[in-house]
């Protein structure tokens, strides 16, 4: 199955594991090196566009590895550095080594939830700071920029931590506006005058995979493919789920209502 949500949450911080994530994360389509550090030179030439600074050289190959092995030990290590700060510091590392050669923001951004979580500020995935981040990329670059070229980690850190506050916010109002919604499906699958076999680990199980098949569904609440066939069909029935794509068999259900509320709305169904 790869790295679901409760696998990353339980997963502690190394390079092998930043490696799966970008495994799964970016096809080998797209990336043919998905999986692996860079072998090659890059040049990152968008700041130029975006910020008028000089063209971004990143760790070249030959360092590449050893930058990386600095960087776990960083993370790994004990130290008396608060997490937030911590999370900030290997943030800017990270994208300053650039090791991939596609994916290094998201990448990036998972790494700061990792860290997060490895020093239990988090105990599962409810943090996102991508929408922050993209919402202030002009100031989120130079702010990088700006230590890069004259060491100013305050900003940088303050910037940081600012949009960890953003996120802690957003979550919260996503967190309640979901508890809520999830209360009225309760109600709706009681009022349906039909039986769910593990009702609350279903909804559970589909919480993690908002976009999920029979399979996946009889393997994590350990009921029988016909019982979760039948389960998705139900819950397809009275609205909770959507069929996400087009095929007759192996079908994909989505959990719209989760991801509009953590996502947005992002699926025509």
């Amino acid at each position: 199955m790869g790295y679901g949500l409760e696998q990353i949450a339980t997963s502690k911080y190394s390079n092998a594991l930043l490696c799966k994530i970008h495994n799964k994360l970016i096809s080998s389509g797209i990336d043919k090196s998905s999986g692996q550090f860079r072998k090659e030179q890059v040049f990152i030439g968008k700041l130029a566009v975006v910020t008028n600074v000089e063209q971004y050289i990143p760790t070249s190959p030959l360092y590449l590895n050893s930058a990386m092995r600095d960087l776990e030990g960083f993370i790994q290590g004990k130290d008396s550095y608060d997490a937030i700060i911590k999370a900030a510091l290997a943030h800017y590392q990270f994208e300053t080594i650039h090791p991939f050669m596609t994916g290094n923001g998201r990448i990036g951004r998972i790494l700061s939830y990792l860290i997060l979580s490895g020093m239990k500020v988090l105990t599962c995935p409810i943090l996102c700071i991508s929408q922050y981040l993209y919402a202030n990329k002009v100031e989120y670059i130079d702010r990088m920029e700006r230590l890069h070229q004259i060491y100013k980690y305050e900003q940088w850190i303050k910037f940081f931590i600012q949009a960890i506050i953003f996120a802690a916010a957003d979550s919260a109002e996503r967190i309640k506006k979901w508890l809520i919604i999830r209360e009225a499906t309760h109600k709706k699958i009681i009022g349906c005058g039909k039986t769910i076999k593990a009702i609350d680990k279903t909804l559970d199980v589909i919480e993690l995979y908002p976009i999920i098949d029979v399979n996946t569904l009889a393997e994590k609440t350990g009921i029988s493919y016909n019982t979760a066939a039948a389960t998705l069909k139900l819950l397809s029935d009275l609205g909770i789920v959507h069929q996400s794509n087009k095929l007759e068999r192996n079908r994909d259900y989505a959990n719209t209502e989760f991801l509009k509320c953590f996502v947005g709305d992002i699926l025509s169904l």
